[in-house]
């Protein structure tokens, strides 16, 4: 009894022992972790779509182009087999090749322009703009003194002007002081000093009463002429001494007219000597308005002078302006020369190369798109066309049925727009039924309609394949592998490696034997690599660290 009493005794604490052991070495003993250490890779990275599909039975499809144009060449007929790849039918190039020759020689001038901002300034480029500051200031020299030489004959046509003002005053004054104060002189009698009284009777007394008073009036006024002649200078204002004398003139030219009136309505005249009154009345008014047509054309001549003038000058002041902008011009862009190229100056002609290639890159895609080629093996059941006829838009080009089947897919709205139909991306196919057997095929087909499926949009694609040997049945499931994008001579890591967290993406990288978070930039991924854009190079080695 004692024995198997100490058995059971040795068997407990040996469990004990073994047990402790094991919750010792799981919870308590410290472990160290398990690095996977990985060397940042250099190499091709391809980006794809993985999707689920299924076989669907052949279809008819219609091919058209994505624009407008002259159909140039077609290369099938109704009834013709084509294989994937072959070209049916492409519109005429003429225009679209000048377009981008035209492009091509704008890139040309554009690079020789950069080029030329780097190199900087050249002694000829330098003179030739030395000769246009020089050129630009003998133009301005030139037309400064042009300028000047115009304003002195202005002032030298309108002083002449000016300068026959004084005669034709005084021949005014000599004409109204003759006619007023000479040939009237026996129609009036001055009863007492200027007191003026007509030697006749008049039936209308107001008339008789106006005229004797205006006698008085127009007798200063001819002694104001009088005194502007006498007093005539050639720093007065001209203008202004024809403009009064012209007032005066008129106001004596008034008084002889009504005076005409009262000789016609005079009493106790007689004939004789009332035609010898109104003929010399008549002549004074004759001279009146002969001395007024005189001032009138001079105030006329001077006007028009000043017009002249104004516009003259104006004009060749507006050419100096011109010229001192030219100038300034000249000299800046001399000075723009000298200093070398600037920083903005590079980068603007750098985008304008960016520009154009962008242009250029526009164009042959449209060269690419300007021809149909079959999506697959299939057989042409109508041409739409004719050779020479004009293509739009929206219109059937070509149709097409497949010889075999195609593949439907579903893919998200979030990648779609990395697919291209007509020609477009690559794809393996992998069906349930052969597993590790691989089909070619390219997507040929967007349905422009989405689909709701589990409240996320997704929208239909078509895939054609190249001739196999596999028996397929419509419904087949298949795993579709869709190529994006493609980089060559890339670094690359693990998709694994990267850890994703707020903030971006970070990987551990070894250095110096500790381990360092880093953030990195990444590129496109093939869903096992990923391109590493920025924060890593190809000797670093990175580690992931094991549960």
């Amino acid at each position: 009894m004692k024995k198997i009493f100490y058995y059971i005794i040795i068997s407990v604490l040996v469990g004990i022992g073994i047990v402790s052991y094991w919750v010792y070495g799981k919870y308590f003993e410290d472990k160290q972790p398990n690095i996977l250490e990985i060397s940042v890779q250099q190499g091709s990275v391809d980006e794809t779509i993985r999707a689920r599909g299924f076989v669907s039975a052949k279809k008819e499809f219609d091919l058209e182009f994505p624009f407008s144009g002259t159909v140039d060449e077609i290369f099938v007929e109704a009834g013709d087999k084509v294989k994937s790849g072959d070209l049916l039918m492409q519109l005429d190039l003429t225009d679209i090749n000048l377009e981008l020759a035209r492009f091509n020689a704008k890139l040309d001038q554009a690079n020789a322009s950069l080029e030329k901002l780097i190199r900087g300034p050249i002694d000829e480029d330098i003179n030739i703009l030395e000769t246009k500051v020089i050129s630009a200031k003998q133009a301005l020299l030139d037309a400064e003194i042009t300028l000047e030489n115009a304003s002195d004959k202005a002032n030298i046509d309108l002083d002449n002007l000016y300068g026959d003002v004084f005669d034709i005053v005084n021949d005014a004054y000599t004409k109204a002081d003759d006619a007023v104060n000479k040939q009237i002189s026996d129609i009036f009698s001055e009863s007492t000093v200027n007191n003026f009284k007509l030697t006749f009777n008049v039936k209308d007394q107001l008339l008789k009463n106006k005229v004797e008073q205006d006698r008085l009036a127009v007798k200063n006024n001819i002694n104001y002429m009088r005194f502007q002649v006498k007093s005539f200078d050639n720093n007065d204002d001209k203008y202004k001494v024809l403009t009064e004398f012209e007032s005066n003139l008129k106001i004596v030219r008034e008084f002889l007219s009504d005076l005409s009136r009262a000789v016609d309505s005079s009493t106790g005249l007689n004939s004789t000597t009332s035609n010898n009154y109104k003929g010399l009345i008549n002549t004074g008014r004759v001279n009146m308005n002969t001395a007024i047509s005189s001032i009138n054309n001079q105030i006329q001549l001077i006007d028009s002078q000043k017009v002249i003038n104004q516009n003259n000058l104006f004009a060749l002041e507006a050419k100096v302006n011109d010229f001192k902008s030219v100038l300034k011009l000249a000299e800046n862009n001399l000075s723009l020369k000298k200093a070398g190229a600037r920083s903005e100056d590079l980068e603007i002609a750098r985008a304008k190369i960016v520009e154009i290639n962008s242009q250029i890159a526009i164009i042959k895609q449209k060269i690419k798109k300007s021809s149909l080629y079959a999506p697959g093996d299939s057989v042409i059941t109508k041409v739409w066309v004719e050779e020479g006829e004009i293509f739009r838009p929206g219109l059937t080009a070509v149709s097409l049925s497949t010889l075999g089947n195609k593949i439907e897919a579903n893919i998200s709205e979030l990648e779609i727009g990395k697919i291209k139909e007509f020609n477009g991306n690559d794809v393996l196919i992998e069906f349930d039924a052969f597993p590790g057997r691989q089909i070619k095929g390219k997507i040929v087909f967007i349905d422009p309609k989405e689909q709701i499926i589990d409240n996320d949009k997704y929208y239909r694609i078509d895939v054609y394949m190249e001739p196999h040997d596999e028996e397929l049945r419509s419904g087949m499931s298949a795993d579709l592998v869709i190529k994006v994008s493609s980089k060559d001579d890339v670094l690359k890591i693990p998709e694994f490696a990267v850890d994703k967290k707020e903030g971006g993406a970070f990987v551990n990288l070894l250095k110096d034997g500790q381990v360092l978070e880093i953030k990195v930039e990444l590129g496109i991924v093939d869903g096992e690599y990923v391109e590493v854009l920025s924060g890593l190079k190809k000797s670093d080695i990175i580690a992931v660290i094991a549960d």
